[in-house]
């Protein structure tokens, strides 16, 4: 993903639960419904990268590549 220095959008919180929460192991931020509204989101609050983790690896991954990964190079942070 693209890092943008001027983000347009902001966490409530910051980021700061977060950041805490990746920090300590505990997950992050959820993607669930809509993930790459979620992600271009993050993006503009300028978070350059992240990484995703499944419960199905195999379904779940096939479904990243298929469905959104190519909406996330639309979208031009890839």
């Amino acid at each position: 993903m693209r890092w943008n220095s001027k983000p347009s959008f902001r966490l409530p919180d910051g980021g700061a639960l977060a950041a805490r929460r990746m920090l300590r192991g505990r997950g992050g931020y959820p993607l669930v419904g809509t993930k790459v509204d979620k992600m271009l989101k993050l993006n503009d609050c300028g978070f350059n990268g992240m990484l995703l983790t499944w419960i199905k690896f195999e379904e779940e991954m096939q479904e990243f590549m298929t469905d959104i990964y190519p909406l996330l190079e639309q979208a031009g942070v890839r």
